[in-house]
């Protein structure tokens, strides 16, 4: 099935008898298919987790109201689209990580668009480049960090991405809080 037609339902809660059934019924009553499934029980706190990707095509607000009065009231719940998220990738000039999310992308291991690289240094350029990504190269010499930072987020808010993924980048307490304001 396309990926626009799956969903992933996310729920976290204290652990009780029955859970996977009760979840599974209600998957099944509303023609639904699991293509995957993963749970576990965090054994110290009796915490209940579940991950399942369901797919076909649902009313969203009965399925969640009916997933709800299965659970126990603390629980939480989430239903998203499974689309690919849009991340820039915020690096240095360590190669290990970059390249691992790079060729991961490449063969579609991952479920995400990289919008681009960002980087304090030239090293990861050509690799990049081998991989079609746009590359940004933001130097950090003869500046102070917040003019840096700046610089950065500006090439941040352009490319506008659901996520950033940080291979080996450290400078990011400010980035964060600049980011989320």
């Amino acid at each position: 099935m396309e990926p626009s037609h799956t969903h992933i339902l996310l729920i976290n809660c204290p652990d009780e008898s029955g859970l996977i059934y009760k979840v599974s019924k209600i998957v099944y009553d509303h023609n639904l298919n699991v293509v995957s499934n993963g749970e576990f029980v965090e054994r110290k706190f009796n915490h209940f987790f579940m991950r399942t990707e369901i797919s076909g095509k649902f009313n969203k607000e009965i399925f969640l109201r009916e997933v709800k009065n299965i659970l126990p009231q603390t629980a939480e719940i989430k239903l998203s689209a499974n689309t690919k998220k849009n991340v820039v990738i915020l690096a240095t000039k360590e190669y290990h990580c970059l390249s691992d999310l790079l060729i991961r992308h490449k063969f579609d291991d991952l479920n995400l668009n990289i919008l681009g690289v960002i980087s304090n240094y030239t090293h990861l350029e050509e690799l990049t480049s081998k991989f079609e990504i746009p590359y940004y190269f933001v130097d950090h010499s003869d500046k102070s960090r917040e003019i840096h930072e700046q610089e950065i987020l500006a090439i941040i808010r352009q490319l506008n991405p659901d996520f950033l993924v940080l291979a080996k980048y450290a400078h990011i307490i400010s980035l964060i809080r600049a980011v989320l304001q």
